[in-house]
């Protein structure tokens, strides 16, 4: 169970997807993936960039600080949403995109959401394909999301100690 770990190989699956030209600049503004959400744009919104997403300084209020068994915790309330892109979109701006460092899977769930609609694949497809295959990584668990039934990239992944150990020789 890497919990949190899955946020860095779901940065990972962004890389690989800039390098595929899957997508085109990390400087684009998050609501470009996201048409459908644009009631929830505002002029501070459209500032964010995945490279904010990446950094988790994206600025939007975001609180998981609280413990994860408590309904106040914005991780839980994000996984059991029925529209997790739409939850953290709609979350309040705090502060300035790229401005402060703030712990948010919600931040690393936007990122699974860009890659699922830029390559048309959920992120534990993806991520198989273009990630776990390549490098023999077979035995692959991606728990998903019970909001909505997606995979929570930002802390659902599960995988064998030997294959943690080929992730990080790919990174090294």
């Amino acid at each position: 169970d890497l919990r949190s770990v899955s946020k860095s190989v779901t940065s990972l699956l962004v890389g690989i997807a800039l390098d595929r030209k899957i997508i085109s600049d990390i400087d684009q503004p998050v609501f470009t993936f996201f048409p459908d959400l644009a009631a929830l744009r505002a002029p501070e919104k459209d500032r964010i960039a995945l490279r904010h997403l990446l950094a988790m300084a994206s600025g939007l209020a975001w609180d998981e600080t609280r413990p994860y068994d408590r309904e106040t915790n914005d991780e839980r309330r994000m996984i059991y949403s029925t529209d997790p892109y739409r939850f953290t979109l709609a979350k309040p701006v705090a502060e300035k995109a790229g401005a402060k460092w703030n712990y948010s899977g919600g931040d690393t769930q936007l990122l699974a959401g860009v890659l699922q609609r830029t390559s048309g694949k959920f992120i534990a497809d993806f991520a198989r394909e273009v990630l776990f295959e390549p490098l023999g990584i077979r035995d692959v668990e991606w728990l998903k999301m019970p909001g909505n039934g997606e995979a929570a990239a930002d802390s659902g992944l599960r995988l064998r100690p030997r294959d943690m150990a080929r992730l990080g020789e790919l990174v090294l």
